[in-house]
């Protein structure tokens, strides 16, 4: 008998996690200021369907593409810029998690150049 109550609740429990549902996907949709410890500060403006959201960034010296993916709240993007004066070209590599529905903290990497920097970003709307 023990061990058919064991089943029973081994099987219960696997139905349990079947059923429980998946956290809240993320909504990148809307413009984004990212502020970049030592860095430009753009705002990034997205659009999203599903896992994946692209669009634009422009800051004060330099625009260019985004393009990322979120899986509930794990946020990674690339900004491939352009330097408006000198028309140097670059990518940012952002890594960062959303701790609110308007609020993403987390790492940028500098795919051009040496350097790791702190940031967040803020729904701008």
């Amino acid at each position: 008998m023990a061990g058919n109550i064991a089943v029973g609740i081994a099987l219960v429990s696997a139905l349990a996690a079947d059923e429980m549902p998946a956290p809240p996907q993320g909504d990148m949709t809307g413009s984004w200021q990212v502020s970049i410890v030592g860095g430009p500060n753009p705002i990034c403006k997205f659009t999203q369907n599903d896992k994946f959201f692209g669009g634009s960034c422009e800051g004060p010296a330099a625009a260019g593409v985004a393009f990322g993916t979120i899986d509930a709240v794990s946020v990674r993007w690339s900004y491939q810029w352009t330097g408006k004066s000198d028309g140097a070209v670059g990518a940012f590599e952002f890594i960062g998690k959303m701790s609110g529905p308007g609020l993403i903290s987390g790492t940028m990497l500098m795919t051009t150049g040496p350097g790791t920097f702190k940031f967040t970003a803020q729904r701008a709307e």
